[in-house]
C-alpha cells in the first residue's frame, strides 16, 4: 500500500490534485509501518529496535530457559500485546478512510 501511495504520484501531472494527498498517506502509512518494525535502509548496523525486535527477544529469552517464564517477561508480553493492539486499528481507519477517499477521487480523474 505504502509502495503504490508513493508510486501513483510519478503517473500523475505534477500540478494534480492528488500529489499532496497521495504523499500524506504514504507518510502515514510509513509512520504505522515504523511503530513496528526498524526502518532504517543503508544496512548499517544501528540499533534501532521496534516491537519485532523486542517481540524476538522477548521469545529468545522464554525460549532459552527450561522453566515457566518469569513475571517480568509475562509483564514483558502483556506491554508489547498493548503497545501493539493500536496499529492494526491506525491502519485500517487510514484502509477504510483515507485511502478510499483517495481511491475515489482517481477513479473519478481517470
Amino acid at each position: 500500500m505504502r509502495r503504490q501511495a508513493e508510486a501513483s504520484p510519478a503517473a500523475l501531472g505534477a500540478e494534480d490534485a492528488l500529489q499532496t494527498p497521495l504523499a500524506d498517506r504514504a507518510d502515514q502509512i510509513n509512520h504505522i509501518r515504523q511503530k513496528i518494525v526498524a526502518t532504517t535502509e543503508g544496512g548499517t548496523i544501528t540499533g534501532e529496535e521496534r516491537r519485532r525486535e523486542h517481540t524476538d527477544e522477548l521469545h529468545g529469552a522464554i525460549m532459552s530457559d527450561e522453566g515457566r517464564p518469569t513475571d517480568y517477561k509475562l509483564t514483558y508480553i502483556d506491554l508489547l500485546r498493548r503497545a501493539l493492539d493500536d496499529v492494526p486499528k491506525s491502519f485500517a481507519d487510514l484502509q477504510n478512510d483515507a485511502m478510499k477517499r483517495i481511491s475515489a477521487r482517481l477513479q473519478g480523474s481517470g
